[in-house]
């Protein structure tokens, strides 16, 4: 019965955490109402002059919602390994939350740092200032 209970609540967890990725990908459509990627990757793949995908994107949106400051999150990507890290959160103004953090590539040729700001949408959305 526990492990029915189990696999109920974790099938209703996933669940929702799809209709929260589908309200971040809405919300990222342009005033075109074509959609726009959510850019917290931005400045590093503008000094790597690579391109990151849409899961690295969201895979960065879960370390801003979700992590601790200084708690780094990596992943391996197609040329190395991508890590980022909240380093300050901070009140911008009132009921605007903003994090700095680091957004760093590694692979076995270099390693390129990046420090950046996004502040939360009311959607949830972590935009890059």
């Amino acid at each position: 019965m526990l492990a029915i209970r189990t696999i109920i609540f974790s099938v209703l967890i996933l669940s929702l955490m799809g209709c929260q990725a589908m309200q971040a990908n809405e919300s990222a459509k342009g005033s075109s109402g074509v959609k726009e990627p959510v850019q917290l990757l931005a400045a590093l793949s503008a000094e790597l002059k690579l391109s990151f995908t849409a899961e690295d994107e969201q895979s960065a949106q879960k370390v801003l919602e979700n992590n601790y400051t200084n708690q780094p999150l990596q992943w391996p990507v197609s040329t190395g390994v991508l890590v980022i890290i909240p380093v300050k959160t901070f009140e911008k103004e009132k009921g605007v939350f903003c994090r700095e953090y680091q957004a760093k590539f590694i692979s076995n040729s270099k390693e390129v740092e990046i420090k950046s700001m996004a502040c939360r949408q009311e959607n949830g959305l972590w935009v890059r200032q």
